[in-house]
């Protein structure tokens, strides 16, 4: 049975094709050999940037921009030119492996005719094939075979050679175009065959399980005889995720071959080994192997059983992979068990995730169920009107029971009238039911969405804005360090500055964090009592004198001495200390802020109102919105977090207070704090 084949071996093939591509991908390793001493400082920076490799791309782009920076000093040397070309392309290599490929074609293009004419054969190698890799991921299919080639006919080492062709044998399976594939994989093989370089197993592995899943449709016996090699391969290897990879390609290869046992074993063990190593999508995906290999087989028990398996183990977060399959094979199963129920539920189920995804093309189980309603419905027809017929025949040869024969009829009609009510009725309760549980589903996604938002943000908050300034002092430590005696003290000051200056970010960054981690877990103890505003606010406005001072800033605070708000005292300094920062730092030199209050029955009021560069209504309607909030920095190229605001609304909403912001491009903020009287 083949029906399913098409759909589902895209499920295991995405591990596979993961596994392949890093034929494409890790070239994106193998850097130039650059002579560091001929290219003055900027060649310590690109030393600096080269020791990183692909493991953060983000010092290498940062260490390389610095290069460029030294390397304006001097525009019209030759070392110029290779500063800028080696520069751009590692900037361009780490964009790649941050898989920001527009960004990437965007630099490496920086330095297109410089490439043509550079003596450096590797470096022109690896630009070539990295233009390859971003036409290829940017699905430009043509455009990648060309760029392949291009670095194919440069003179390498043979053995890279094959590589390229390896790239591109993967290209041409992404065009269908098999015998291209085919015969590049074979030429790539027979070079893994014959050759006495040291070839690592992932390039060798890659390659037969290439060779294997393109044949497998035209010729299946081969394609198992390629999987094999690369099976026996892995197992030397002594490498487990290689293992599950290859095996996971093997297994369907067995189907393909009707080798059912031999699969159902080699996928068992898959299993087992995904689960030992907690490979958690692994693991799923030779469960769904197993009911598909057990279903083709005809064993729809065993099948049922894994299928069960399947949906007890398959968290939430990995249903969008598995959730079709679950239901079209659910559907199956039972259909062929003959347990229509069930097979009905998961088609109630198909249906809801088809219409939740907005597929149109019809499930060919549902079509299945619906020429089989369809026939039920017209033989009931067909039976009503033979009836029908019988009455009116009978009502012509026996005149004396036309009465009789009229009131059995029309008790018929009134029975099937009463039915019909009654599924109409409790069609309409079915369908207002679902409209209900759509609602809910709707609002639960909305509600999700928003969480995945928030926790995206969180994490690119501390995967960048936090790691970010350690990669500096990382940095310029290492600078100091390596090449101390080479500074003058004016440099050195200048980077323990910078040092100061980020780890004083970092500081600032993580509190606001954890602030606002707590808030998030409800894990702020607030101790409320009666606070006196006017004494918290001078306590605020005295730890900025320093600040104020510098910017030449002028703050009158004009409150109560006797007004008194009910919080808790530290979470009233936490927010005022953020209004009031943001206030300093988006004003002018010699500009005023005024700190006032007012009060009326029901609330108490704080307004802090600067005069700076204000805020456009954009900017105002994204300011509480974490998945679109963003730092600014100020009128002295102060730097923020981003997240000040945030943690400001989330400690006001813990005391039922609220906060409304008022702003004019150029022309000032009024951020004013709204907090209930107690009763």
């Amino acid at each position: 049975m083949h029906f399913y084949f098409d759909k589902l071996l895209t499920i295991h093939v995405q591990i596979t094709l993961a596994f392949l591509l890093f034929s494409v991908h890790s070239y994106s390793q193998n850097y130039p050999d650059i002579n560091f001493k001929e290219l003055d400082k900027s060649g310590i920076y690109l030393k600096k940037a080269l020791e990183f490799e692909t493991k953060d791309p983000d010092s290498i782009i940062y260490f390389a921009n610095k290069a460029l920076e030294f390397n304006l000093e001097d525009t019209e040397s030759v070392i110029h030119n290779k500063v800028n070309v080696y520069s751009n392309y590692l900037i361009g290599n780490a964009w790649i492996n941050k898989q920001n490929y527009q960004e990437a074609k965007n630099t490496l293009n920086k330095i297109s005719s410089d490439v043509e004419g550079f003596e450096d054969l590797e470096l022109k190698y690896v630009y070539f094939k990295d233009l390859g890799v971003i036409d290829y991921y940017q699905e430009n299919y043509n455009n990648a075979i060309i760029n392949f080639s291009k670095a194919l006919s440069i003179p390498v080492s043979e053995n890279k050679k094959v590589s390229v062709k390896n790239n591109i044998s993967v290209v041409y399976s992404r065009l269908e175009q098999w015998e291209y594939a085919i015969q590049m994989n074979k030429e790539v093989v027979d070079f893994y065959n014959t050759t006495t370089e040291d070839i690592n197993y992932s390039d060798k592995i890659g390659a037969y399980v290439n060779l294997a899943l393109n044949l497998v449709k035209e010729n299946p016996e081969q394609a198992l005889t390629e999987i094999n090699r690369a099976y026996e391969l892995a197992e030397e290897s002594n490498n487990k995720d290689f293992l599950i990879r290859v095996g996971s390609s093997k297994s369907e290869i067995l189907k393909e071959n009707k080798k059912f046992e031999e699969a159902i074993v080699l996928t068992k063990n898959m299993l087992s080994l995904s689960e030992e190593l907690n490979y958690k999508r692994s693991y799923l995906t030779q469960l769904a192997n197993l009911v598909q290999i057990y279903y083709e087989s005809n064993d729809y028990k065993n099948a049922e059983i894994y299928l069960n398996k399947l949906i007890e183990d398959c968290e939430p977060s990995y249903l969008p992979f598995f959730e079709k399959f679950i239901n079209e094979f659910g559907i199956e199963i039972y259909r062929n068990t003959g347990q229509y129920k069930k097979a009905l539920d998961f088609a109630d189920k198909h249906i809801i995730y088809k219409d939740s995804l907005l597929i149109k093309n019809e499930d060919k189980a549902y079509a299945e169920f619906a020429k089989k309603y369809e026939t039920e419905k017209k033989i009931q027809e067909n039976e009503l009107l033979k009836k029908d017929n019988q009455i009116k025949e009978l009502s012509l040869s026996k005149e004396k029971n036309r009465r009789y024969l009229l009131s059995a009829l029309a008790g018929l009609i009134l029975v099937i009238s009463i039915v019909l009510y009654y599924r109409y009725r409790n069609k309409k309760k079915v369908s207002e039911i679902l409209e209900v549980k759509n609602s809910t589903i709707s609002k639960q996604n909305l509600e999700l969405e928003e969480a995945n938002q928030t926790k995206q943000k969180f994490f690119s908050i501390i995967a960048h804005d936090l790691i970010n300034p350690f990669n500096a002092i990382l940095g310029y430590t290492s600078v100091l360090e390596q090449d101390y005696e080479t500074f003058n003290e004016r440099e050195k000051k200048e980077f323990i500055g910078i040092i100061n200056k980020y780890a004083n970010q970092n500081y600032e960054l993580t509190k606001n964090l954890l602030d606002w981690a707590r808030s998030q877990q409800n894990k702020l103890n607030l101790e409320k009592k009666q606070i006196d505003v006017k004494k918290v606010v001078n306590h605020v406005a005295k730890g900025y004198e320093v600040l104020t001072a510098k910017k030449s800033i002028t703050t009158n605070i004009t409150i109560a001495d006797d007004l008194q708000i009910y919080a808790d005292e530290n979470a009233l300094k936490t927010v005022i200390t953020n209004i009031y920062n943001n206030a300093i730092k988006f004003s002018h030199k010699g500009s005023v802020i005024n700190i006032t209050s007012f009060e009326n029955q029901e609330s108490v009021s704080i307004a802090i109102k600067d005069f700076g560069i204000g805020m456009s209504q954009e900017q105002v309607d994204n300011l509480f919105n974490i998945s679109k909030t963003s730092s600014t920095k100020g009128t002295d190229n102060e730097k923020g977090t981003g997240f000040g605001m945030l943690i400001c609304k989330e400690l006001l909403e813990m005391h039922n207070a609220k906060v409304t912001v008022n702003s004019q491009k150029n022309k000032g903020t009024e951020v004013v704090l709204v907090f209930p009287k107690q009763n």
